[in-house]
């Protein structure tokens, strides 16, 4: 699944991470400000295999979108009101393990 997002340095770790993972281009140059422009970057989203090594979570709904992606759970599970465990139960979706593969950066 084809998604765009921002890449930041993460002072703690020394990693760079991919944040505002949205499914447009248009609404991540939302979050961009015109004192602190950031390249957008194109990537590819999709639920990672057992083997895969990986920090990114989602939701995954019930139409096969994944959404919400992050680099931990916590800030996943600040997303939905009762928690991502009463959603499941209510069968509105998972979460999954996410792969990120960068395709390149957007002009």
């Amino acid at each position: 699944m084809i998604k765009y997002c921002t890449k930041e340095l993460r002072e703690q770790d020394g990693k760079y991470y991919y944040k505002n993972i949205l499914s447009s281009k248009r609404t991540v140059e939302l979050y961009l400000t015109l004192s602190s422009p950031k390249p957008i970057y194109k990537i590819d989203v999709r639920e990672a295999k057992e083997t895969e090594e990986t920090s990114y979570v989602g939701w995954l709904d019930n139409e096969g979108n994944i959404d919400y992606v992050y680099p931990n759970r916590v800030l996943l599970e600040v997303c939905f009101q009762y928690g991502t465990k009463v959603e499941t139960e209510y069968g509105k979706g998972r979460v999954i393990r996410i792969f990120i593969k960068e395709i390149g950066q957007e002009d």
